[in-house]
Formats: C-alpha cells, sequence, structure tokens
C-alpha cells in the first residue's frame, strides 16, 4: 500500500465516523508520522507494514474518541445537576430564612 493509498483510506473511514474536521487532525498526525519515519532512511514498505490497516486504526480512533465524547456529555450532565441542586437548596434556605425572619418579628 502506498501512502497516499493509506492516508486517503483512512481519511474515508474516519470522515464517516467522527466528522471530517476531526479526521483531518488525525490524517495529519499520520502523514507527518509517514514523513518523520521516512527521514529517517526507513523504506515506505516498512513504514507501512508498520502502522497496519488503516480501517483497523479508523476503528480505534472512532471508538476512543466516541468514548471521550461520551464522558464529556457525562460530565456536562452531572455539572448541570450539580447546579440545578445547588440552586435548589439556596432557593430553600432563602425561604427557610425568610419564613423564620417573619416568625421571629411577630415574636
Amino acid at each position: 500500500m502506498t501512502k497516499q493509498d493509506f492516508l486517503t483510506q483512512l481519511q474515508r473511514e474516519l470522515n464517516g465516523n467522527i466528522g471530517s474536521q476531526n479526521a483531518a487532525s488525525f490524517v495529519e498526525y499520520y502523514q507527518e508520522y509517514i514523513e518523520i519515519e521516512l527521514r529517517k532512511g526507513r523504506s515506505v514498505e516498512e513504514v507501512m507494514g508498520g502502522l497496519g490497516s488503516p480501517g483497523l486504526i479508523a476503528r480505534s480512533i472512532t471508538e476512543a474518541f466516541k468514548n471521550k465524547e461520551q464522558k464529556t456529555f457525562k460530565g456536562r450532565k452531572r455539572r448541570n445537576y450539580g447546579i440545578r441542586l445547588k440552586n435548589a437548596v439556596i432557593c430553600f434556605y432563602q425561604k427557610a430564612y425568610g419564613k423564620a425572619r417573619e416568625w421571629f418579628e411577630h415574636l
């Protein structure tokens, strides 16, 4: 497999799973990696053989990307729940304080 074939296949598979903007950074990373390895004197066949299947790499990246998105969503959900809970406690405190103040004023 040539360098360009590898990058094209990786780009195609990632675009369908994580979108073209996100895919571009991963493809750029692999392009730079290949170029660095070639500058070190390794042959194209060695570098490409060491990388493995672009399909398998794309599946690994997609899985990691989706797990990260899911954790981010859960984190936001927890944070929003915490904010709502905090606001409810503040509201309850303010009402209780108002009632206590009203009760003490009547003494």
